[in-house]
């Protein structure tokens, strides 16, 4: 007798690397763990060996970090502005159509 496997019914969320790649969350974590343990290293006087110049490596992390995150800030800022308008605009749309009756 043949086994009846159970088949996946609906869409799951991908959740690996390629699913990273595409929504471009790839490399956020690891740089705030590098720069978490670079920042550590130069507390401590400990010579990093791999990278050239550390504090130039941290401030072109933390600029990435903040763009990512500015990007995110200003979508939202733009969804409440159409919402803003969308809702000015029916108001509009309202009154005209009061005054045509």
């Amino acid at each position: 007798m043949k086994p009846n496997f159970m088949k996946r019914r609906g869409w799951r969320k991908p959740k690996g690397l390629h699913s990273k790649v595409r929504e471009c969350r790839k490399g956020n974590i690891g740089l705030k763990k590098k720069k978490k343990v670079i920042e550590e290293a130069e507390r401590l006087g400990i010579e990093i060996v791999n990278i050239r110049n550390p504090k130039e490596f941290l401030k072109k992390i933390e600029e990435r970090i903040k763009g990512i995150g500015g990007k995110k800030e200003e979508e939202s800022i733009k969804k409440k502005e159409r919402k803003i308008n969308d809702k000015e605009i029916g108001g509009k749309e309202e009154e005209k159509l009061d005054d045509k009756v």
